[in-house]
């Protein structure tokens, strides 16, 4: 491409399938094209030099200003895990030091003591201590870096010191290698062998899933709304006591969704869905109008149901006029509103 063919890439595919056709046992993939430097032109003069004030940036700068976030919508979801093995101090463990659901990143170290809520004080290879919860921790056994890894299977991804989070796209069994892509922000597409990666869920201590209900879930939804949402008669901050007798028109159960069941709650300010698939997953879909963020949400379902772990999670700002920004990021006036 560098050289001046402008196609390139229509001549790279044209080669390909003339392979494929020719030797009907090789199949070709690209992987990976890196164009070389720009073809230099000496003298170049450009006939017009674009800035920001060249574009028509009316319609823009309308739904910039009309825009009005008065909300925000948050999005998770959770599963249902098996009973997790124990630690014992002394014991070598990854680490999420970095909690992204997404791009979070792992690191070596070891249990230094076990405290009495439940958490495990780590110091970590490079020196590092902190204090983790037990889903931040994944504990190491043998056939972790030995049993066969499916393709579809989220993983930690070793590089240097760290592990990555990402998942496996395709095994190459004959040649022990896996196909992986990272979670960084580049979705970066790298090849592995096994020795590399490990199941990012550890090997269940037990196959039995913890007892859950429908009663049971009800029961958080409700103690989350009491504690955070629900405003107190008297002087309208977030308490329990005007709400201790919940029913229907505040929270209501659906059952019979499949074999699972629906939880929807309302209040003033807000609302939220929980829906059940009877067996593992669980979704929360949560609104609310004057909350910054809902990250104490999260935290007392996880506490309500100790055996959840959290996959995933994203947040929307809600409003009219085309909302697409949260009420933040409305201070200051965007980057390409500059004329220059």
């Amino acid at each position: 491409f560098s050289y001046g063919d402008e196609d390139f890439y229509g001549h790279l595919v044209a080669v390909m399938n003339t392979i494929q056709e020719k030797t009907r046992s090789l199949t070709t993939e690209v992987r990976r094209v890196d164009d070389g430097l720009v073809n230099y032109v000496a003298s170049f003069e450009p006939s017009r030099i674009v800035t920001n004030a060249d574009y028509d940036k009316r319609a823009a700068l309308d739904q910039w200003a009309n825009q009005r976030p008065i909300g925000l919508q948050a999005i998770f979801q959770f599963e249902v895990q098996p009973v997790k093995a124990p630690l014992w101090p002394g014991e070598r463990v990854l680490a999420n030091f970095e909690k992204n659901v997404w791009t979070g990143q792992w690191f070596m170290g070891q249990i230094t003591a076990i405290r009495d809520d439940g958490t495990y004080d780590i110091k970590y290879d490079d020196g590092e201590e902190a204090n983790e919860e037990r889903g931040a921790i994944r504990k190491l056994d043998k056939e972790s870096f030995e049993a066969p890894i499916d393709a579809g299977t989220r993983v930690l991804i070793k590089k240097g010191s760290i592990w990555y989070q990402g998942s496996v796209l395709e095994s190459h069994s004959r040649g022990g290698t896996y196909k992986l892509q990272l979670y960084n922000y580049a979705g970066t597409v790298e090849e592995r062998g096994r020795n590399a990666i490990i199941p990012q869920a550890e090997t269940p201590y037990t196959s039995e899933l913890p007892p859950f209900s429908a009663e049971k879930l009800k029961e958080v939804v409700e103690e989350v709304l009491i504690e955070y949402f629900l405003p107190d008669e008297e002087d309208g901050e977030a308490s329990g006591a005007y709400y201790d007798d919940f029913d229907d028109r505040v929270v209501s159960v659906e059952e019979g969704v499949g074999e699972g069941c629906v939880v929807v709650g309302f209040w003033p300010s807000g609302n939220i869905v929980v829906s059940w698939d009877g067996h593992t997953h669980i979704d929360v879909n949560v609104f609310t109008i004057d909350a910054e963020s809902h990250e104490d949400l999260e935290s007392s379902i996880l506490e309500g149901i100790v055996s959840l772990n959290k996959v995933s999670h994203d947040v929307h700002p809600r409003g009219y006029g085309r909302v697409v920004n949260f009420v933040n990021e409305l201070v200051d006036n965007p980057t390409w509103m500059s004329s220059s």
